[in-house]
């Protein structure tokens, strides 16, 4: 399985967590993991990763807050230039 299916598939159990503290955070830390792994690419790691959250997100438009903060920390990473 490629890095960005796995972390897909790592914020989509996150996402069906009940609402905790640690979920977020550990999104992130999950995000900033498949970063690191593709630095070689990271513009465009980080292009396909927002594509594929915002596909994931699209069926649950402002009614899961989580997929909410998640794209707004990867269009902070990609605003960033990170």
């Amino acid at each position: 399985m490629d890095r960005l299916k796995m972390c897909m598939c790592a914020l989509r159990l996150f996402a069906k967590l009940p609402e905790s503290p640690n979920r977020v955070p550990l999104a992130e830390q999950r995000i900033n993991k498949y970063l690191r792994a593709e630095a070689a690419t990271p513009r465009g790691s980080l292009s396909r990763l927002c594509v594929a959250i915002e596909r994931e997100a699209e069926p649950f438009r402002g009614t899961n807050h989580f997929w909410i903060i998640v794209q707004e920390f990867v269009r902070s990473r990609k605003s960033r230039g990170d």
